[in-house]
């Protein structure tokens, strides 16, 4: 997971590379293609959302496509949501998602008590 600022912008940016959805579309082989839990996967968003709050971002976005429920789902419990539904002519036929996150309505102490359902 990497994050970015959004060119031409000082006050946003994107985290990608979610999860191996990343990989998988990118015509990754097989053997290339990482397997990333769950947990590690929250991990890596918290630290982006901590990067992104230290780069002073006032945004974090990310993209979804539909085969990233499980990532939609971690994405909702940091606080992001939905900006824009929207199709592509690379993905015909599938709704992806934009989704964003104020960053000045996250506190670290917010992100350490963010944790799996169930856990």
């Amino acid at each position: 997971m990497e994050s970015e600022g959004m060119t031409g912008c000082c006050g946003a940016g994107i985290v990608f590379a979610l999860d191996a959805e990343y990989y998988r579309m990118r015509n990754s082989r097989p053997d290339e293609i990482p397997d990333i839990p769950p947990q590690q996967i929250l991990d890596n968003l918290k630290i982006q959302i901590v990067n992104g709050k230290s780069s002073m971002w006032g945004l974090l976005t990310a993209t979804t496509s539909p085969n990233q429920a499980p990532v939609e789902q971690l994405l909702k419990l940091c606080g992001f949501e939905v900006l824009k539904a929207f199709q592509t002519p690379k993905h015909t036929g599938r709704e992806l998602k934009l989704w964003g996150l104020d960053l000045n309505n996250v506190t670290l102490e917010q992100l350490n008590t963010i944790q799996l359902p169930g856990i």
